[in-house]
């Protein structure tokens, strides 16, 4: 899957916008379990609850598909492929 293709906007890119990269780690810093993984579900649901985030307003249907493009996160299918896990790449957490 080509996630470039869903993102829409010529003037944004997610990639560059800083402070949308240290939200979304500090979400799922928020509801990772000891393991540092966690459910993508509860990061949307941290966020709707703590914010007015929208992933549309920044080019993606999906938050999921925006945590792939940022490519920030390790990214774990798991429960039949029905359960999406996020975690910060060391590399970010060494950057941030």
């Amino acid at each position: 899957h080509d996630f470039k293709k869903s993102y829409k906007s010529k003037d944004y890119d997610a990639k560059k916008d800083h402070n949308l990269k240290k939200s979304l780690i500090d979400a799922v810093e928020q509801v990772s379990g000891d393991n540092g993984w966690a459910d993508l579900k509860d990061v949307g649901l941290y966020i709707s609850q703590n914010s007015s985030f929208s992933p549309i307003n920044h080019g993606f249907k999906k938050l999921g598909l925006l945590i792939k493009y940022l490519d920030i996160f390790e990214v774990r299918y798991t429960n039949d492929n029905f359960t999406l896990l996020v975690r910060p790449n060391r590399n970010t957490l060494i950057k941030n």
